[in-house]
């Protein structure tokens, strides 16, 4: 159906006086199964093609996305791409296009009736944790695959492919008049390598040990940041490591490259071929190879990701990192795989580090209490108190503040546990972090 789509399509263009023509294309397919009290509560299929279409037409460029292939409708796509090449003066550029190995093949996972006995039994799991585990209000999975397709008019192609699986589960516990929740999500590019049951037991001890919480008073402690809580601080300031938003002046990053902007003991690695990642892109959606990089190397900032825009105005090489937001847009920057690099210590170890301080596992509002330009942040966090290298009790209704940039400047050790989080615009992995003093607002 494609090729005929591309030969159609071209022959139509051309006799419009349209030439050059390039195609992004996106083949997306998902299946999303959730129960809820031992029933198949919802099961959802989709299959998509959506076409983004560029040109030159009277030296300019050109464009149109098409999500209809049928030939009816060429006649307005066509009179898009002179429309948008007539108002938008922008030159055409062509995309790259490498000679690349032929796509390793993935799993094709488990019917649905088989993946949704695996997901009753992880919701049997979380209620046999505890008597006091009430709802399991979310066990799903979702499985995602997408095939990205680079040509040109002429039959020059290139192909990748992301393909990965998603399960959330949360969970509310009850003892009396008291109310605790919690919320994990895991991910896996092999269904075999998503632990349903542990992830579900996992979500429900959280939210029991979470039961009675009450906050400290307020102060400045020695901090453990869960893996998942540095996930989601590196998603939130990872912009300031893009080449956009530097030359925009919008990055506390601007200006550092080859300084110390972090610990020693800190490297975060960008790398598209990371075993538990899931953006496995080989080049972007400008037809430019991805690679693996540090962004900071040993506590020095070494590259900021750039797209071909960026690259050009900074008089560098574009690191790979052009990607779309969505099929109709232009590329944008964006991470493939991020991952911190890990220390030797577990996270029990960690604690052990501490005599009095806490663990924190959750924050919410991240976005909202987060500045991404300025790395300040304030969000209201659930954790634990640790007494003598133990955790002593729950802790909840607290807020803690700082900045994340001089975050990174005063990592003291850090874990081994990994944790992941993210989407297909960006995803991190990361591990606990020590902190020698964070302030917290409390009672």
């Amino acid at each position: 159906m494609l090729e005929g789509f591309f030969s159609s399509f071209t022959e139509h263009a051309q006799r419009a006086g349209i030439t050059r023509l390039q195609f992004y294309v996106e083949q997306v397919g998902e299946q999303r199964l959730q129960v809820y009290e031992h029933e198949l509560e919802r099961l959802q299929l989709a299959d998509v093609t959506l076409i983004y279409v560029e040109g030159e037409y009277a030296g300019k460029r050109g464009s149109t996305f098409v999500e209809n292939l049928t030939p009816h409708l060429f006649n307005e796509h066509i009179a898009s791409i002179k429309q948008t090449a007539e108002c938008s003066n922008t030159p055409f550029v062509p995309l790259s296009f490498h000679k690349l190995p032929a796509l390793q093949t993935w799993d094709n996972g488990l019917p649905a009736f088989l993946l949704e006995e695996k997901l009753k039994a992880a919701e049997d799991a979380a209620y046999a944790l505890d008597p006091r585990v009430k709802y399991v209000t979310e066990c799903s999975c979702l499985k995602r695959t997408k095939r990205i397709l680079l040509r040109d008019e002429w039959g020059n192609q290139m192909e990748d492919k992301l393909h990965y699986y998603r399960m959330g589960v949360a969970v509310m516990a009850q003892d009396g008049g008291e109310v605790q929740t919690a919320r994990i999500a895991d991910f896996a590019r092999n269904i075999d390598k998503l632990d349903m049951v542990n992830l579900a037991q996992t979500t429900a001890k959280r939210a029991v040990s979470m039961l009675h919480a009450t906050p400290v008073p307020t102060g400045n402690y020695p901090v453990i940041l869960h893996n998942n809580v540095v996930c989601e601080l590196l998603l939130t300031f990872l912009p300031a490591f893009f080449a956009d938003r530097v030359q925009n002046s919008m990055s506390r990053m601007g200006g550092k490259l080859g300084q110390q902007v972090a610990n020693s003991n800190v490297t975060l690695i960008e790398d598209p071929a990371f075993t538990l990642g899931i953006i496995t892109r080989r080049f972007d959606d400008e037809g430019v190879l991805t690679s693996k990089k540090a962004i900071i190397a040993d506590g020095v900032l070494s590259t900021y990701l750039h797209n071909r825009k960026t690259a050009e105005r900074a008089g560098v090489i574009p690191t790979g990192n052009g990607f779309k937001r969505d099929y109709a847009e232009k590329p944008t920057i964006s991470p493939t795989n991020l991952y911190l690099q890990p220390g030797q210590m577990t996270l029990a170890e960690l604690e052990k580090e501490i005599d009095e301080g806490l663990l924190i596992t959750e924050c919410d509002g991240m976005f909202a209490g987060a500045n991404p330009v300025s790395g300040d942040f304030s969000l209201i966090s659930k954790g634990y108190l640790l007494k003598g290298g133990r955790i002593a009790r729950p802790v909840a209704q607290i807020t803690i503040a700082g900045n994340f940039f001089d975050l990174l400047k005063q990592v003291t050790n850090i874990g081994c546990d990994f944790a992941s989080s993210g989407s297909e615009n960006g995803f991190v992995t990361a591990p606990s972090l020590l902190l020698p003093s964070l302030a917290v607002a409390g009672e």
